[in-house]
């Protein structure tokens, strides 16, 4: 007989079965309809569970591998703009005038994830297990990864991720993408959404798709990654290489040490205003801020071209070509300092030649011409080293500016707050702006951090209402908040701020810091279920299941030995409404049965207290007793029985009656008449 697995206890269980007899738990399908249903078998040895989700090129399930009872992911290709339904024997059939393009994709599918089988186990990547065909469609068998995508870890942290962590943590997924370069991949879907981080602290990369999937205007609806896709994946006219996954992963990695989100390909084309990773978050190193701006270049052949490359530039041995060490008008330092000596020699020789003619025409006129002209040369020479204007300026800009960099040394800044200036610009400078500098003093800069930080309200403790965080948020001047709404337990009133973030008492910092207010939405209810007559273990299983709270009120049995233990009534009743995870219950249950007063049936025939002990479950036994009164047969003489002692299953009521009374001839009388 075809088996199943149970998922809940990992039991073997004959397909079309109801319950695990192991486990008791009801098998119930709740995927989505068009879906596989959860328990169907795959290849006669994967059980499906759960949907998870759908994308353009098909569906992914939870399941269960049959031979190792290892829980894995599977993924159906089932692409909604080809295929118009499955029939009742789980077959996917394409929609009319579709079926050869439905036929050459799902080639296509199954080539990518054999191509992942032979991989095998990866450094960086999910792995594919297995790959099966039918159904009249493919499916990828992949293990599953136990913990958070990258996308959820970092929408719960708070800041950025340190640089040196960041590049570990993608170092992992530079070898798995390498892997597939080297096998002629390329994965097209690099994102914090596709990378799973591992309990141990590694982490993989999965959401491997097809080209048609991770291409706009294909004949598959696209799933792409706004920020982390390529701007060459807008285009179905442009190619796409290495350099496509290049520019995903200096994006994944830009969010990571920048706790932003990388500005969209398409806008960046339109008006490029994505900051330096460096002018963001000053910790990061200028060398890993400089190779993800080049990992993220909108022209492909201007971009780091593959994983080598990418991995010298981040760890800043990579340096930039011809490229690296140029200045203005592409000359080195070294290259300007030669030739603005040369321009000084040059200059000297021309005022050397009009120092001659002029004494030749004034020999007789005093020296002073001489000492003028000498004074002149020096003024012109220093009014080639006049000092740059700054102020009002970005400083990441300007100290990562290799123009700037190549002329001047910078100290380090000293960082004021500033009601006035937007945090990272340039306030004032030393030397001053224009003023002539000796080409050597360092340069000394006034940066703003923005507004002074201020101290995060408790709206936790005072039962805040929405309007009420809203007001004091105004007050302090944070205007960039998001109000979010969970779901009621009921435990709180409607608008009630039942989460913040930063939590109270943590620094804000306005115009820079978003905050997060979390609101009590509407309490949602659910009918009470009526589990009156059944016993208190089949009634609270079935509220545990329901997630209702209860608690259970013994009451006094005085109808039947057969009530211990059955649900008599509950508050609210069947039909009731109930708020899960707030509203308890009160479900009364019949408690422990007490032997009733059986005097009043001696006297009477035996059958009425055998019918009442039955009626009440009390088992009996009977015993007779000598007769001689037929008036009496039957009838109950005495009672062996315990009044008002607890009644269990071992409890045995003695019934003594008259026997049938024998009735003896009696001799006649004698005759008197002799």
């Amino acid at each position: 007989m075809a088996e199943r697995i149970c998922e809940n206890c990992m039991s073997r269980v004959p397909i079309g079965s109801e319950r695990c007899p192991k486990c008791g738990i009801r098998f119930e399908n709740t995927n989505p309809g068009g879906a596989l249903p959860s328990g169907w078998v795959l290849g006669g040895r994967y059980t499906v569970g759960r949907y998870i989700d759908i994308d353009g090129e098909g569906v992914c399930y939870s399941a269960i591998d049959g031979d190792s009872l290892a829980r894995v992911t599977v993924k159906e290709f089932m692409p909604v703009t080809l295929c118009a339904a499955r029939d009742e024997h789980g077959a996917i059939k394409p929609k009319p005038g579709n079926e050869v393009l439905f036929k050459t994709t799902r080639m296509d599918y199954a080539d990518l994830y054999a191509t992942l089988l032979r991989m095998g186990q990866t450094e960086g990547l999910i792995q594919v297990l297995d790959v099966l065909e039918e159904n009249n469609t493919a499916y990828a068998i992949m293990e599953k990864v136990e913990g958070p995508t990258l996308s959820e870890y970092l929408t719960r942290r708070e800041r950025p991720v340190d640089a040196a962590r960041a590049q570990a943590l993608m170092k992992p997924i530079l070898a798995g993408v390498e892997a597939l370069h080297t096998a002629n991949l390329v994965h097209r879907g690099i994102s914090p959404e596709n990378i799973v981080l591992e309990s141990g602290g590694g982490a993989k990369l999965g959401g491997y798709g097809t080209l048609a999937l991770r291409q706009q205007g294909s004949e598959l609806k696209p799933k792409l990654y706004p920020g982390y896709c390529a701007p060459e994946q807008y285009a179905a006219s442009e190619f796409e290489g290495k350099y496509t996954d290049v520019y995903a992963l200096g994006a994944v990695l830009y969010r990571l040490v920048t706790g932003e989100a990388p500005q969209p390909a398409g806008e960046r084309r339109q008006q490029d205003s994505q900051r330096p990773a460096r002018t963001v978050n000053k910790e990061v190193p200028a060398f890993l801020s400089s190779g993800m701006a080049r990992a993220m270049r909108l022209i492909p052949a201007e971009r780091i071209q593959n994983i080598p490359d990418l991995r010298l530039a981040l760890s800043g041995e990579g340096g930039r070509g011809s490229e690296a060490g140029r200045g203005f008008l592409g000359l080195s330092r070294q290259q300007m300092i030669i030739a603005g000596a040369a321009a000084a020699a040059v200059l000297v020789l021309v005022l050397i030649i009009l120092l001659i003619s002029a004494f030749t025409r004034n020999r007789n006129k005093p020296d002073s011409s001489s000492s003028l002209s000498v004074s002149s040369l020096s003024q012109s020479v220093s009014e080639a080293l006049r000092m740059d204007n700054f102020v009002g300026k970005l400083y990441d800009e300007v100290v990562n500016n290799q123009y700037y960099t190549d002329m001047y040394t910078f100290e380090e800044p000293e960082l004021v707050y500033s009601n006035d200036v937007e945090e990272g610009r340039i306030i004032s400078q030393f030397p001053p702006a224009d003023t002539d500098w000796d080409g050597e003093t360092p340069v000394k800069f006034t940066v703003s951090q923005g507004k002074e930080p201020v101290t995060m309200p408790d709206f936790l403790t005072n039962h805040t209402t929405r309007e009420q965080a809203e007001t004091r948020l105004r007050e302090l001047g944070i205007l960039d908040y998001e109000i979010k709404t969970e779901v009621n337990d009921g435990k709180v009133e409607e608008g009630t701020v039942v989460k913040q973030d930063p939590a109270a008492g943590g620094s804000v910092k306005p115009g820079t810091d978003k905050v997060t207010i979390t609101v009590a939405g509407r309490v949602e209810t659910i009918p009470m279920p009526s589990i009156t007559g059944k016993t208190q273990a089949e009634g609270t299983a079935e509220l545990d299941r329901l997630n209702i709270q209860y608690r259970i009120e013994t009451i006094t049995n005085t109808v039947s030995f057969l009530k211990v233990g059955i649900i008599d009534t509950t508050d609210p009743p069947a039909g009731g409404e109930v708020a899960t995870g707030a509203t308890i219950v009160n479900v009364r249950v019949f408690g422990a049965f007490r032997m009733p007063n059986l005097e009043s049936y001696k006297g009477k025939p035996r059958n009425e207290l055998e019918t009442y002990l039955t009626s009440i479950g009390v088992a009996y036994k009977s015993e007779k007793v000598p007769n001689t009164d037929p008036s009496k047969n039957a009838f109950v003489q005495d009672i062996g029985y315990v009044a008002n002692g607890e009644v269990s299953s071992s409890t045995v009521v003695t019934i003594y009656y008259y026997d049938t009374a024998t009735v003896t001839s009696q001799p006649p009388p004698p005759d008197s008449t002799g």
